[in-house]
């Protein structure tokens, strides 16, 4: 798989760690990593296996290893949470390999911009290259604001 392959979350669901003929997946932020190498960490009996199969951004960002917190919404995160993700995105970037993009769960800046459901379903439809363009964008650009925002607020108070 290249990381211009889309995953559904029950495929994702499926590379849980359970059946060891499979790879062992995790996404961070939409992105599928194979977390095969580390499956002592990821798989069943590691510390981290409530990750393995999941979204989990959320449990990431909050350091939380909880299947409850496995998700990829951000919302309410403060701006040490998302550096927090962004160190564990930048660590799993370097060490495993992107396998694919999750195509059924948008990330919590798309939700906040979906289309209204008056519009016909193509309106917002893009390629899949243009889709992971506008996902890195957005990745580059929402902690660069929450960084502004919070040292503007900080000098206004």
């Amino acid at each position: 798989m290249s990381s211009s392959t889309f995953i559904s979350t029950e495929q994702l669901a499926q590379h849980d760690g359970s059946d060891t003929s499979k790879p062992l997946y995790l996404a961070v932020r939409g992105v599928v990593y194979d977390m095969s190498p580390g499956r002592e960490f990821y798989g069943p009996g590691g510390p981290y296996q409530v990750f393995a199969g999941k979204e989990c951004a959320r449990a990431l960002a909050l350091m939380q290893i909880s299947a409850s917190e496995c998700s990829g919404n951000l919302e309410g995160l403060d701006a040490k949470a998302i550096k927090v993700l962004d160190d564990w995105d930048a660590k799993f970037r370097k060490k495993y390999s992107v396998v694919g993009q999750i195509k059924d769960t948008p990330s919590s800046t798309e939700s906040a911009h979906s289309t209204p459901a008056s519009e016909p379903e193509t309106a917002g439809v893009q390629s899949t290259g243009e889709a992971i363009r506008f996902s890195w964008i957005k990745r580059a650009i929402l902690p660069l604001v929450i960084v502004v925002a919070a040292i503007l607020a900080a000098t206004l108070l």
